[in-house]
């Protein structure tokens, strides 16, 4: 468990995250998500959670990322997380 809340819901959080971003960008090609403003902040947005909740669990006392080492990236969704934030 990490030092504010459980790990479950920043896993629940990124899980969320995920389907939200598939739903948005599910009929998007690159083109038209660049010509539409909306559906582009929208997902920007998600991504962004996705790594603020994966930096929680990171931290977690639980060390669920090394559960996981081999099939999620998460300093990768750290820093993207990073550029969106800062980079924009």
């Amino acid at each position: 468990m990490s030092k504010y809340k459980s790990d479950d819901i920043y896993l629940e959080r990124m899980l969320k995250a995920c389907e939200k971003i598939k739903k948005y960008s599910s009929e998007l090609t690159i083109e038209k998500m660049q010509e539409r403003d909306l559906e582009f902040d929208a997902i920007a947005m998600q991504f962004q959670v996705l790594g603020e909740n994966s930096v929680k669990v990171a931290n977690s006392l639980d060390k669920i990322p090394n559960s996981f080492l081999e099939t999620v990236d998460w300093v990768g969704l750290k820093r993207l997380r990073d550029v969106i934030s800062h980079g924009f």
